[in-house]
């Protein structure tokens, strides 16, 4: 992945740049790899057995209850996933960006038509959210007062949630359905702007408060756009030659 300037949005290559469910999406909004490190430098031995147990078992609940919720809220909602895309896409291009736009529209069907096999998508949506939003209360009143969720120490179930949490708390999406679930939660909302505030320094806490308008990305030079151009261009020409859909008279 990446490293960017504060507001930078990041494009995960293995899942085309839409959020991740993984705690990585963290850096999705401008958070740096002190998450990873935090983690990596085994967060969680610093607990007792008991309590790195229930991390464990916290840990599969929270992937278990949010997982599915989550990927269809980001790809199922049209509104959602064209936002998305379109967002990536300017980042790109011409013809790239089409290109981009079709890549993406058949990975979001693919991951739709897997979730929802038995179901409609509202059915599958509407176990989702309630599973989710009792899951956000269990978690309220874990926290309680704590400024994480087992203490004053950061664990790895810390990372994880925020993890999932963070793009809905920070990012604006059209279709708020999921946003309002979690927006309903003040106290959760409070610990995740929190968190992010806290592993955000190496930005000096720069953490923006919507969407940016557009994905930071060097500009191509002239001359490779053209050949870019020239290459799909001819390309194209060649695919409709060969499956006879252009006649040369």
């Amino acid at each position: 992945m990446e490293r960017g300037a504060p507001g930078t949005l990041y494009v995960f290559r293995g899942n085309y740049g839409l959020p991740s469910v993984d705690p990585k999406c963290l850096q999705l909004i401008g958070i740096t790899n002190a998450v990873h490190k935090m983690v990596l430098d085994g967060c969680d031995k610093t607990f007792s057995t008991l309590d790195k147990s229930r991390i464990l078992a916290y840990k599969h609940l929270t992937h278990n209850v949010f997982s599915d919720t989550f990927d269809l809220h980001f790809w199922g909602y049209d509104r959602n996933n064209q936002h998305l895309i379109k967002q990536y896409g300017e980042g790109k291009h011409f013809p790239f960006r089409v290109i981009f736009a079709r890549r993406m529209n058949r990975h979001v069907q693919r991951i739709v038509e897997d979730l929802t096999e038995r179901d409609t998508l509202a059915e599958v949506l509407k176990v989702g959210n309630e599973a989710v939003d009792s899951y956000l209360e269990d978690l309220s009143k874990l926290l309680k007062d704590k400024k994480y969720l087992f203490g004053d120490k950061p664990s790895s179930l810390d990372a994880l949630v925020c993890g999932y949490l963070a793009p809905i708390v920070i990012l604006e999406f059209p279709n708020k359905i999921l946003q309002n679930i979690v927006n309903n939660h003040k106290k959760i909302v409070k610990y995740v702007k929190m968190f992010l505030q806290e592993f955000g320094e190496e930005y000096e806490g720069v953490i923006p408060s919507e969407i940016p308008q557009k994905v930071e990305s060097e500009k191509a030079p002239l001359g490779t756009v053209v050949i870019a151009g020239f290459i799909a261009v001819s390309v194209m020409v060649c695919y409709g030659l060969i499956h006879d859909i252009i006649k040369v008279n």
